[in-house]
């Protein structure tokens, strides 16, 4: 495709009205317009992007674990202390290492 074609499907893109068609919600505005000439590599995009999750379940479970890690007791654990127990736990829970239940990680 030309430079210049791509270029006016930017500005086409750029002068549509940016609440144009969005009450189905972002994903589904892109979803949409998978099939639109004029808009399919955009709509490829959107809908890749809109497709990530806003958060991971492992993220959240890292910080609650942390959470419960640090005490009023353990307030001053170093960041490789945290880590270490953090990736230990794992580990265990994923069965790549034996011996410790995790109460013992705790």
């Amino acid at each position: 495709m030309p430079a210049a074609e791509t270029l006016d499907r930017f500005e086409w893109f750029q002068e549509r009205d940016p609440d144009d068609e969005l009450p189905a919600g972002t994903l589904q505005y892109w979803v949409d317009r998978l099939h639109d000439p004029r808009l399919s590599r955009h709509a490829h995009v959107g809908v890749d992007l809109m497709s990530i999750p806003a958060i991971l379940d492992e993220p959240e479970r890292l910080f609650s674990s942390a959470k419960l890690l640090i005490s009023d007791r353990r307030n001053r654990l170093g960041d490789d202390i945290m880590e270490a127990s953090e990736c230990l736990k794992s580990w265990v829970e994923q069965g790549i290492i034996f011996g410790a239940t995790e109460s013992d990680m705790v």
